[in-house]
Protein backbone atom coordinates (compact mmCIF):
# COMPACT_ATOMS: atom_id res chain seq x y z
CA UNK A 1 0.00 0.00 0.00
CA UNK A 2 2.77 2.30 0.83
CA UNK A 3 4.43 1.54 -2.15
CA UNK A 4 0.98 2.29 -4.45
CA UNK A 5 1.25 5.84 -2.41
CA UNK A 6 4.16 6.37 -3.73
CA UNK A 7 2.28 7.48 -7.09
CA UNK A 8 0.59 10.79 -5.08
CA UNK A 9 3.10 13.58 -5.29
CA UNK A 10 1.45 15.14 -1.77
CA UNK A 11 2.06 12.08 0.32
CA UNK A 12 5.54 11.64 2.35
CA UNK A 13 5.53 8.66 1.13
CA UNK A 14 9.01 8.20 2.90
CA UNK A 15 8.08 9.07 6.12
CA UNK A 16 5.22 6.81 5.77
CA UNK A 17 8.30 3.63 5.20
CA UNK A 18 10.30 5.14 8.00
CA UNK A 19 7.68 4.77 10.42
CA UNK A 20 6.73 0.96 9.10
CA UNK A 21 10.48 0.60 9.53
CA UNK A 22 10.89 1.98 13.13
CA UNK A 23 8.20 -0.04 14.42
CA UNK A 24 9.22 -3.07 13.00
CA UNK A 25 13.44 -2.46 14.15
CA UNK A 26 11.45 -1.81 18.20
CA UNK A 27 8.98 -4.75 17.57
CA UNK A 28 12.52 -7.07 17.11
CA UNK A 29 13.75 -5.75 19.98
CA UNK A 30 16.39 -3.53 18.34
CA UNK A 31 16.24 -0.97 21.72
CA UNK A 32 16.14 -4.12 24.60
CA UNK A 33 19.16 -5.81 25.65
CA UNK A 34 19.61 -9.84 25.21
CA UNK A 35 19.10 -11.69 28.09
CA UNK A 36 22.50 -13.31 28.72
CA UNK A 37 21.10 -16.79 27.83
CA UNK A 38 19.35 -15.88 25.04
CA UNK A 39 19.78 -18.28 21.88
CA UNK A 40 21.21 -17.14 18.43
CA UNK A 41 17.84 -16.85 17.33
CA UNK A 42 16.95 -13.79 19.97
CA UNK A 43 20.83 -12.55 18.87
CA UNK A 44 19.52 -12.71 15.40
CA UNK A 45 15.55 -10.66 15.67
CA UNK A 46 17.75 -7.79 17.02
CA UNK A 47 21.23 -7.89 14.43
CA UNK A 48 17.44 -7.32 11.76
CA UNK A 49 15.76 -5.04 14.14
CA UNK A 50 18.79 -3.00 14.64
CA UNK A 51 19.10 -2.84 10.69
CA UNK A 52 15.28 -1.55 10.50
CA UNK A 53 16.19 1.08 13.19
CA UNK A 54 18.78 2.70 11.07
CA UNK A 55 17.35 1.84 8.02
CA UNK A 56 14.01 3.89 9.17
CA UNK A 57 16.02 6.81 10.74
CA UNK A 58 17.77 7.14 7.72
CA UNK A 59 14.33 7.38 5.20
CA UNK A 60 13.16 9.94 8.03
CA UNK A 61 16.02 11.91 7.45
CA UNK A 62 15.57 11.40 3.58
CA UNK A 63 12.32 12.49 4.20
CA UNK A 64 12.91 15.83 5.53
CA UNK A 65 14.96 16.49 2.84
CA UNK A 66 12.33 16.21 0.39
CA UNK A 67 13.41 12.53 -0.93
CA UNK A 68 11.02 9.83 -1.83
CA UNK A 69 13.47 6.77 -2.86
CA UNK A 70 13.51 3.95 0.65
CA UNK A 71 15.97 2.28 -1.67
CA UNK A 72 18.24 6.00 -1.79
CA UNK A 73 16.46 7.98 1.01
CA UNK A 74 20.02 9.87 1.62
CA UNK A 75 22.10 10.81 -1.21
CA UNK A 76 26.41 9.90 -0.34
CA UNK A 77 29.39 10.68 -2.34
CA UNK A 78 31.46 7.73 -0.83
CA UNK A 79 34.18 8.38 -3.73
CA UNK A 80 33.89 12.45 -3.48
CA UNK A 81 35.89 14.23 -6.69
CA UNK A 82 35.36 11.75 -9.67
CA UNK A 83 34.29 13.11 -12.29
CA UNK A 84 30.05 13.34 -12.85
CA UNK A 85 28.44 11.09 -15.36
CA UNK A 86 25.98 12.41 -17.26
CA UNK A 87 22.72 11.74 -16.28
CA UNK A 88 18.84 13.11 -16.29
CA UNK A 89 18.03 13.37 -12.66
CA UNK A 90 16.97 16.40 -12.58
CA UNK A 91 14.62 18.78 -15.16
CA UNK A 92 17.65 20.87 -16.08
CA UNK A 93 19.76 18.10 -16.61
CA UNK A 94 17.27 16.16 -18.84
CA UNK A 95 16.49 19.17 -20.67
CA UNK A 96 19.67 18.48 -23.06
CA UNK A 97 18.98 14.97 -23.38
CA UNK A 98 15.10 14.51 -23.59
CA UNK A 99 13.33 16.79 -24.97
CA UNK A 100 10.04 17.87 -23.08
CA UNK A 101 6.89 18.22 -24.99
CA UNK A 102 3.77 19.72 -22.78
CA UNK A 103 0.80 19.39 -24.90
CA UNK A 104 0.00 16.91 -28.12
CA UNK A 105 0.24 19.57 -30.43
CA UNK A 106 3.73 19.76 -29.04
CA UNK A 107 4.54 16.25 -29.89
CA UNK A 108 2.79 15.92 -33.24
CA UNK A 109 5.63 18.66 -34.28
CA UNK A 110 8.37 16.97 -32.98
CA UNK A 111 7.56 13.67 -34.38
CA UNK A 112 7.10 15.06 -37.78
CA UNK A 113 10.70 17.01 -37.34
CA UNK A 114 11.96 13.98 -36.58
CA UNK A 115 10.02 12.04 -39.66
CA UNK A 116 11.60 14.25 -42.13
CA UNK A 117 15.17 13.81 -40.93
CA UNK A 118 14.29 9.79 -40.66
CA UNK A 119 14.92 9.41 -36.97
CA UNK A 120 13.55 7.06 -34.71
CA UNK A 121 11.87 8.33 -31.37
CA UNK A 122 11.95 7.62 -27.96
CA UNK A 123 8.92 8.71 -25.44
CA UNK A 124 9.64 8.95 -22.23
CA UNK A 125 6.82 9.33 -19.61
CA UNK A 126 8.44 10.12 -16.47
CA UNK A 127 7.55 12.19 -13.19
CA UNK A 128 9.67 13.55 -9.83
CA UNK A 129 7.52 10.95 -7.44
CA UNK A 130 8.83 7.90 -9.66
CA UNK A 131 11.17 5.91 -7.92
CA UNK A 132 11.80 4.13 -10.91
CA UNK A 133 11.84 7.26 -12.90
CA UNK A 134 15.04 8.22 -10.49
CA UNK A 135 16.26 4.21 -10.58
CA UNK A 136 16.33 5.04 -14.20
CA UNK A 137 17.76 8.00 -14.21
CA UNK A 138 20.42 7.13 -12.45
CA UNK A 139 21.68 3.98 -13.60
CA UNK A 140 20.31 3.20 -16.56
CA UNK A 141 20.54 7.08 -18.18
CA UNK A 142 23.53 7.17 -16.50
CA UNK A 143 25.53 4.67 -18.68
CA UNK A 144 28.04 5.62 -20.87
CA UNK A 145 26.93 2.75 -23.12
CA UNK A 146 23.23 3.02 -22.97
CA UNK A 147 23.74 7.35 -23.56
CA UNK A 148 26.20 5.90 -26.86
CA UNK A 149 22.88 3.90 -28.23
CA UNK A 150 20.49 6.74 -27.58
CA UNK A 151 22.34 9.35 -29.74
CA UNK A 152 20.43 7.78 -32.69
CA UNK A 153 17.25 8.21 -31.58
CA UNK A 154 15.02 11.71 -30.89
CA UNK A 155 14.22 11.79 -27.04
CA UNK A 156 10.91 13.39 -25.99
CA UNK A 157 9.93 13.10 -22.74
CA UNK A 158 6.72 13.86 -21.11
CA UNK A 159 6.31 15.04 -17.36
CA UNK A 160 3.61 13.71 -15.70
CA UNK A 161 4.76 15.06 -12.12
CA UNK A 162 0.86 16.83 -11.54
CA UNK A 163 -1.47 14.56 -12.32
CA UNK A 164 -3.94 17.17 -12.93
CA UNK A 165 -2.09 19.08 -15.89
CA UNK A 166 -4.09 19.17 -18.93
CA UNK A 167 -1.61 19.01 -21.14
CA UNK A 168 0.35 15.45 -20.23
CA UNK A 169 -2.70 14.03 -19.36
CA UNK A 170 -4.00 14.34 -22.57
CA UNK A 171 -0.96 12.63 -23.88
CA UNK A 172 -1.10 10.14 -21.71
CA UNK A 173 -4.71 9.58 -22.56
CA UNK A 174 -3.66 9.55 -26.08
CA UNK A 175 -1.17 6.66 -25.44
CA UNK A 176 -3.53 4.39 -22.98
CA UNK A 177 0.07 4.97 -20.92
CA UNK A 178 -1.18 4.59 -16.84
CA UNK A 179 1.57 5.89 -15.33
CA UNK A 180 5.09 6.26 -15.35
CA UNK A 181 8.03 5.08 -15.89
CA UNK A 182 6.89 4.16 -19.58
CA UNK A 183 9.33 4.36 -22.85
CA UNK A 184 7.09 4.55 -26.19
CA UNK A 185 9.40 3.47 -29.23
CA UNK A 186 8.52 4.75 -33.02
CA UNK A 187 10.17 4.24 -36.24
CA UNK A 188 11.65 6.55 -38.86
CA UNK A 189 8.27 6.48 -40.44
CA UNK A 190 7.00 8.36 -37.30
CA UNK A 191 4.40 4.93 -36.30
CA UNK A 192 4.81 3.99 -33.15
CA UNK A 193 5.53 0.11 -31.83
CA UNK A 194 3.22 -0.74 -29.75
CA UNK A 195 4.08 -3.98 -29.02
CA UNK A 196 7.45 -2.98 -28.16
CA UNK A 197 6.80 -1.00 -25.12
CA UNK A 198 8.56 -0.71 -21.80
CA UNK A 199 7.36 -0.37 -18.28
CA UNK A 200 9.12 -0.41 -15.26
CA UNK A 201 12.76 -0.45 -13.98
CA UNK A 202 15.27 -1.87 -16.83
CA UNK A 203 18.40 -2.05 -16.21
CA UNK A 204 21.91 -1.10 -18.25
CA UNK A 205 22.13 -4.67 -19.53
CA UNK A 206 18.41 -5.19 -19.92
CA UNK A 207 18.03 -1.92 -21.80
CA UNK A 208 20.78 -2.57 -24.19
CA UNK A 209 19.59 -6.26 -24.86
CA UNK A 210 15.96 -4.33 -26.07
CA UNK A 211 17.65 -1.31 -27.65
CA UNK A 212 19.36 -4.00 -29.85
CA UNK A 213 16.45 -5.53 -31.01
CA UNK A 214 15.04 -2.29 -32.73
Amino acid sequence: AIYLLGVVPEVPVLFLWATLLIVIGVYLGATQPVPDQASGWRYLWKGLGTICLVWGVIAMLGGFSGRRDIFRPIELDLFGGSEPVPAIATAESTGYIFQRVATNDELDTRLAVARAGGRPVILDFYADWCTDCIRMENTTFSDRAVLDQLSRFELLQVDVTDPTDPGSRAIKQRFGVFGPPALLFFGPDGKEHSERRLYGYHNPPQFLAFLSTL
